[in-house]
């Protein structure tokens, strides 16, 4: 599985490829450092499958 962060902007800001074979969640960590705003998690399973969320946060 594949993740990426982007902002408002489409800038990447976070991104991470994890083994999910024996999990059912992912948890992002350390984007304390992230400003107030609007940003899109996108997350791909393997070639075909890819999601978008629009996410509101940061500090």
């Amino acid at each position: 599985m594949k993740v990426e962060l982007f902002d408002d902007t489409g800038r990447l800001v976070y991104s991470e490829t994890a083994d999910l074979k024996d999990a059912a969640y992912f948890t992002i960590k350390n984007l304390d450092n992230l400003p107030k705003g609007v940003y899109f998690l996108r997350t791909q399973f393997g070639e075909a499958e890819t999601q978008t969320y629009k996410l509101i946060g940061g500090n």
